[in-house]
């Protein structure tokens, strides 16, 4: 049996979060989304919190951990553009 927390952690959540309540509010409006739309929506959503970290780190300190967040963002954005089957795949 393993202890809670002993899973791998999802570094991605806020921004799984964020693609549902957006798939939440297009369905309520009638509209039906693809697969490309969630990959869209999630990659505005990555790209959002990025320029975040830069406009914090130019107008004042950067939070701690904010280099290390940076560099995961742009790996898994690269891995999504890279990868048609990766892109194809992922569940967000």
């Amino acid at each position: 049996v393993r202890e809670l927390g002993g899973g791998r952690a999802y570094h991605f959540k806020e921004f799984k979060e964020k693609v549902k309540a957006f798939v939440e509010r297009e369905r309520s409006y009638g509209h039906t989304l693809s697969k490309d739309d969630l990959y869209l929506e999630f990659k505005f959503q990555v790209e959002e919190e990025l320029m975040r970290i830069v406009v914090r780190g130019k107008l004042s300190q950067p939070e701690e951990g904010d280099t290390s967040r940076k560099e995961m963002l742009k790996t898994r954005l690269q891995k999504l553009e890279a990868s048609s089957k990766y892109r194809d795949n992922y569940k967000g």
